[in-house]
């Protein structure tokens, strides 16, 4: 019988810690997120660039999985929904785009392109913070 508590109490915290690890997964996708563009705007070989990139990519993707806390009570069909994907498709498109540049030998280029991916985080803080 005790062990069957103490499983049931582990699951129990472990739900728990769970739900507490979602919650804030926007917020820690988005630290991810400049984290990743800082590492590649200091970057000085195509290595280091593309894995600053797919840091970003997977922070992106982690973040399409997930609401910012500013559209949790706000309804699913609300446009406000569509504008928050539509923003990190832009990201995810503007990223893909920085990755071809930097295999490609171009990654002065592919750091130009970049700066658009800091207008559009930008926007999406301001819009959905």
């Amino acid at each position: 019988m005790p062990k069957l508590a103490i499983a049931l109490l582990v699951g129990v915290l472990g739900l728990g810690l769970n739900m507490s690890v979602m919650a804030k997964s926007v917020k820690m996708d988005m630290y991810s997120l400049s984290s990743g563009y800082k590492k590649f705007q200091k970057a000085t070989e195509a290595q280091s660039a593309l894995n600053a990139l797919s840091q970003m990519n997977d922070a992106v993707k982690e973040a399409q999985q997930a609401l910012p806390k500013s559209l949790k009570k706000v309804d699913e069909t609300d446009q406000k929904h569509t504008e928050y994907q539509a923003l990190l498709m832009q990201l995810q498109a503007e990223i893909q785009q920085a990755i071809t540049l930097t295999e490609a030998g171009q990654l002065d280029q592919a750091k130009m392109r970049v700066e658009k991916i800091d207008e559009i985080k930008k926007q999406g803080h301001q819009n959905f913070k």
